[in-house]
């Protein structure tokens, strides 16, 4: 997403200075890292039909060394997986509409059933977040404990936020 961004910037020349609020890096580094390439040298940063994967691809093996190929993979997955910024809840928001639902008709109240294809979209979504972590599991074992807690910690915490609830929400909707 930042790569396409900044390659709308650059293509209309609005590249005279750069303002960034780095406040909250420490969850930023790696796409603060990135705007830094690109304001050094926005040509080369953007060049090419996938800057964002090969950007990852160099941030991997920056970073995890041996681990590099299969915590790409994990970076790749955490983008489609949690592509907007309301996905990282979004298994808690269907724990919450599925208790809701449960109380309502245990209660006699108005039942509304989970919508259609609910189950399947939770099935499809645990099943990526299982491969993402088989992935990052594959990833670790080949990093040092330091790149193990730095990796846990940017990549894979954020994911374990919406993995469980997804995990009790395709429970709940059977």
């Amino acid at each position: 997403r930042i790569a396409e961004q900044f390659r709308h910037i650059v293509d209309a020349h609005a590249t005279e200075f750069m303002l960034v609020n780095v406040s909250e890096l420490r969850e930023f580094v790696m796409e603060a890292r990135m705007l830094g390439d690109i304001c050094w040298d926005a040509k080369t940063a953007l060049a090419g039909d996938s800057p964002a994967d090969r950007y990852v691809d160099w941030w991997s093996r920056e970073y995890f060394g041996n681990g590099a190929t299969s915590a790409a993979k994990v970076y790749r997955d955490y983008a489609k997986l949690l592509d907007s910024y309301d996905k990282q809840w979004a298994g808690s928001d269907d724990v919450q509409r599925l208790v809701e639902a449960l109380s309502n008709r245990m209660n006699g109240k108005k039942f509304d059933p989970p919508a259609a294809g609910l189950a399947a979209q939770l099935h499809e979504r645990n099943a990526q977040y299982a491969a993402a972590f088989a992935d990052a599991d594959a990833a670790m074992a080949k990093m040092n404990w330091m790149q193990k807690q730095y990796f846990f910690e940017n990549a894979l915490l954020p994911m374990v936020f919406d993995y469980r609830p997804t995990q009790a929400a395709e429970i709940l909707v059977k």
